[in-house]
């Protein structure tokens, strides 16, 4: 089985989503349905520290693999100079390259991903499995404590 950047990317929306879930579990069913509602849960949750870490444990670390991404990527992960500049050690190899370009589309890609449909669709569906009311009314959650 190859290894694609399609296939890195997955992996860290689905980390992503676990992130974000144990997150939700700590935050007032009134602020999530105040975040779903104005499709603004980046700002219930702080995802930047999280993008980063998930980003730069999914980028592999053999040669091989690296070559393997490059190869079944469509694009210039290969042949741009990356933002950050050559991973590791900071030489400009063919690997190094590789490796940060990997990284920067991984968090690029996940950044899109909480700004998109399929990200709010999947907050919605928290919701409605945790029971929390996302009507006109405002919203409720059928097991808050007073």
């Amino acid at each position: 089985m190859s290894l694609t950047l399609k296939d890195l990317i997955e992996e860290c929306e689905d980390t992503l989503d676990q992130y974000a879930l144990e997150r939700l579990d700590d935050e007032s069913p009134e602020d999530i349905a105040d975040a779903v509602l104005n499709e603004s849960t980046n700002t219930l949750i702080e995802f930047s520290d999280m993008i980063n870490e998930i980003a730069d444990g999914a980028v592999p670390v053999y040669h091989s693999d690296l070559i393997e991404v490059a190869m079944s990527s469509i694009g210039s992960i290969a042949t741009v100079e990356p933002e950050l500049g050559p991973a590791f050690d900071g030489r400009p190899t063919p690997t190094n390259i590789i490796a940060a370009n990997i990284y920067e589309a991984l968090c690029t890609a996940m950044w899109e991903y909480i700004e998109s449909d399929e990200w709010q669709d999947h907050m919605v569906k928290y919701c409605e499995h945790n029971e929390i009311a996302l009507d006109v009314g405002g919203p409720a959650h059928v097991n808050i404590k007073k």
